[in-house]
C-alpha cells in the first residue's frame, strides 16, 4: 500500500473525515458529489487496522444526521422548492409524482429500500419532508436503512484490510 495512503488511516483527523464523508453522502445538498462508499469501505478498513469499533458508530451518526437535516429541509422548503422546480421540466415532475406516490404508498418502507438501492436515498429524506411524513416513522426507517445500506461496504473495507493483512504473510 503507497505510503500516502497508510498514513490517511493512522492520521488523527481520520474520524472527523469519516464524519463528514458520511453526513455528506446523506446530506441532499452535497450527496451529489460525495460518494458515501468511500468513506464507508475505508471505515471498515480504519476498524480492521486500529479494532476502533466506535468508528463505525461515527459513520452512522453522520449518515443519519444528514438524512434528518435533508428531511427538516424538505419539511421546511420541500413543496415550494419542488413546485418551481418541476414547473418547467415535464419529465422531472413525473418522476417526483411517482415518488411521491411510492412515499404515500410504502411509507418507512420505501425510505428503507432506497438506502440500500444507492443513488436514490439521496433525495427520499427530502421527498419524506415535503410530504409531511411523521418524524418518528422516517427516523426509525432511516436508522434501519442507514445500517443496512452502510453495513456492507464496511465490512468490505474491513475484508478487504484482513485480507491484504493475510496475504502479505
Amino acid at each position: 500500500m503507497p505510503a500516502w495512503l497508510v498514513a490517511c488511516f493512522y492520521s488523527p483527523y481520520l474520524p472527523i473525515i469519516l464524519l463528514i464523508g458520511s453526513f455528506g453522502d446523506a446530506f441532499l445538498p452535497t450527496a451529489l458529489f460525495i460518494w458515501g462508499e468511500i468513506f464507508f469501505v475505508a471505515g471498515g478498513y480504519a476498524v480492521a487496522l486500529h479494532e476502533q469499533y466506535w468508528l463505525i458508530l461515527l459513520i452512522w451518526l453522520g449518515a443519519i444526521g444528514g438524512d434528518c437535516i435533508s428531511y427538516m429541509i424538505g419539511r421546511h422548503y420541500g413543496m415550494p422548492l419542488l413546485n418551481r422546480l418541476t414547473r418547467k421540466r415535464p419529465k422531472l415532475r413525473l418522476n417526483a409524482q411517482r415518488a411521491r406516490r411510492l412515499i404515500q404508498r410504502k411509507g418507512a418502507l420505501t425510505l428503507v429500500l432506497a438506502r440500500i438501492s444507492g443513488p436514490v436515498s439521496k433525495f427520499t429524506p427530502f421527498m419524506a419532508g415535503s410530504l409531511k411524513m411523521p418524524f418518528s416513522p422516517f427516523l426509525i426507517a432511516s436508522i434501519i436503512g442507514v445500517l443496512i445500506g452502510t453495513a456492507q461496504f464496511i465490512f468490505a473495507g474491513w475484508a478487504l484490510a484482513k485480507g491484504i493483512d493475510l496475504w502479505g504473510r
